[in-house]
């Protein structure tokens, strides 16, 4: 059921980023992950022998292949103004203006009433519309969505409907977007919601139980070619593989991606440049590379690979994974180790460990680099706490640009870059 809750205003929009792990997400139960790279136990994403807030950098002894000296994502700089949104568990999401002279954040008005636990953001391909998940239990889950002017930065409540499961974890729109895509972790359900003039939702169009609050589907995105949607599953250690039509929302011919065992998928980023596609397990603690059959919508599996130093004996989880606008470098963020992996990309797809880099903070569930692909933002979500990193674009390193902010229970972050 489509229903209003009235009209709030608050500065502006947002680009997509990471799941869920509180309000009804568990983290993993430990045991050794399968590395190429490294060794060391994955549990439940805390600190436990993490390096200390403020850490410095380590970086492995090679920068990898495929770097030159060219600057931020290769394409035209984007126009307009950088904001910066946190989402978190509460009911407030925090609006920023980030300095990309320096990494500064700065507050842009009062932090905003967004419903339950606003853990994750998207924006449609437009910038018109902003989209929250509200992860709540008891059939109370919800997809919110605001109307955004471009203007002002601010946002005006349009609608929320249900996300036809509980704890929804992600939302996401399809490249036209036409659709909101969520993915409700404690419900075991993906849902794809019409998104309808101004920026309505309407109820589902489509619904697909994976089995339960079991399952714990992490993730819905459509592929870069808008013609098949892709579900990592926790719970279940699959990707479930669909097409989707673009017209009526509908999702078709699963097909499934086994992960190895009890590696806990979570989240998937595909290559801007390439066919492939980087898959990040909770659980393992690691990322696996995939190559990408744009024609059949089917992803397979070419290398796993560990996002923790070798040696590292501590809990760890993975969380979040990106790849670079360039195309060169791969990201992942480790819950434990309280550290950002950081991959160069070869031609055949592959990944070869560059560094790791301090979050400065504990439980670094999400982190975005900006479209210009030279600055990075984190949230620690349990020393909430959002950073900002310059990205070097030659070695893919980050260097803290030592400005922060203060966020409760950040998990997730985005850059928009807002033009009227």
């Amino acid at each position: 059921m489509n229903t209003s809750v009235g009209t709030i205003s608050f500065a502006a929009l947002l680009l997509a980023g990471i799941p869920a792990c509180g309000g009804g997400e568990t983290g993993g139960t430990g045991g050794a992950s399968t590395t190429a790279s490294g060794s060391g136990s994955s549990g439940e994403g805390g600190s436990g022998g993490a390096p200390g807030v403020g850490g410095a950098m380590t970086t492995g002894a090679s920068t990898g292949a495929g770097t030159s000296g060219s600057t931020g994502a290769g394409g035209a700089a984007p126009k307009g103004e950088p904001y910066v949104y946190v989402g978190g568990y509460g009911n407030q999401i925090h609006v920023f203006h980030l300095d990309v002279g320096d990494g500064s954040l700065t507050p842009v008005g009062s932090p905003v009433d967004a419903g339950v636990n606003p853990s994750f953001l998207a924006v449609d391909p437009a910038h018109h519309t902003l989209f929250a998940v509200n992860e709540d239990g008891g059939g109370k889950g919800a997809v919110a969505s605001f109307h955004l002017d471009a203007s002002t930065g601010m946002l005006t409540f349009v609608s929320r409907v249900s996300s036809q499961g509980d704890g929804p974890a992600f939302v996401s729109t399809d490249k036209t977007g036409g659709f909101a895509l969520v993915a409700s972790y404690g419900g075991g359900t993906v849902a794809v919601l019409p998104i309808g003039p101004g920026g309505v939702l309407s109820d589902a169009v489509d619904v697909h139980d994976h089995g339960g609050g079991s399952a714990n589907p992490h993730q819905l995105i459509t592929s870069p070619d808008n013609a098949f949607a892709f579900v990592p599953n926790k719970g279940l250690n699959t990707v479930t593989q669909y097409s989707f039509n673009a017209a009526t929302g509908k999702l078709g011919g699963a097909t499934k991606l086994d992960a190895a065992g009890g590696a806990g998928p979570r989240h998937l980023d595909f290559s801007p440049t390439s066919a492939h596609a980087y898959l990040i397990d909770e659980n393992a603690s690691t990322i696996e590379a995939l190559s990408y059959d744009t024609a059949a919508g089917k992803l397979t599996p070419i290398q796993t690979i560990s996002t923790l130093p070798a040696g590292f004996q501590g809990n760890n989880t993975g969380a979040e994974v990106q790849v670079a606008p360039s195309g060169k470098f791969v990201y992942g963020s480790n819950r434990g180790h309280d550290s950002i992996a950081i991959f160069s990309v070869a031609a055949d797809g592959k990944l070869a460990l560059v560094g790791h880099q301090s979050t400065m903070g504990q439980t670094p569930r999400h982190f975005q680099i900006d479209a210009t692909g030279e600055m990075m933002l984190v949230a620690n979500q349990t020393t909430g706490n959002v950073l900002s990193f310059r990205v070097d674009a030659a070695t893919g390193l980050l260097t803290p640009t030592g400005k922060s902010v203060s966020v409760p229970s950040a998990s997730y972050v985005g850059v928009v870059y807002l033009a009227p």
